[in-house]
């Protein structure tokens, strides 16, 4: 099984606007967050949203979300670390495995967000086309659609890997 991997680029123009954006009146979170079969869980991030109308961008955790991590026979509440600015299950013997399923819910401010994944196997034989990516300075100009483009055509990473039965 091969898959290509695209560096991708959005490019946002908001030239000769003149209204300011505003950051929406509901209380946005963006969450980040990462399972590993037979690691402990300690990588869940919850951050606020940024507004599009600032020059720099604020990454600023949120350390009061309610997280919870449900699967078929568990619920754990996480717990934030003021030293990672992640949440993490303070019972770490919690078992991630392969082929399970794992549900997360986070409220933050009376907004609930959730997902689930079922953790998958650890693919077999896998192999890199290559092991860098260039990506060029990128100038607002008249040739930045012909570099964007060049970019997607020449800077491509290829993945393989063995399918596994199942």
């Amino acid at each position: 099984m091969t898959r290509r991997v695209l560096c991708t680029c959005v490019i946002v123009s908001l030239l000769g606007c003149d209204d300011i954006l505003d950051r929406p009146l509901t209380n946005q979170f963006v969450v980040e967050g990462y399972l590993t079969a037979d690691a402990v869980v300690n990588d869940i991030g919850v951050k606020e949203t940024a507004t599009l109308d600032t020059d720099e961008f604020e990454d600023t955790p949120i350390t009061d979300a309610q997280i919870r991590l449900i699967t078929e026979t568990q619920s754990i509440d996480l717990e934030y670390d003021e030293v990672t600015k992640k949440y993490f299950a303070p019972d770490q013997d919690i078992a991630v495995s392969t082929n399970d399923e794992y549900r997360i819910e986070i409220t933050n401010d009376g907004i609930t967000a959730s997902a689930s994944t079922i953790i998958p196997e650890k693919p077999t034989g896998l192999t890199l086309s290559d092991t860098v990516v260039f990506v060029p300075t990128l100038a607002l100009n008249f040739s930045l659609r012909s570099e964007i483009q060049r970019l997607f055509e020449e800077e491509v990473i290829t993945l393989t890997w063995d399918r596994n039965p199942g």
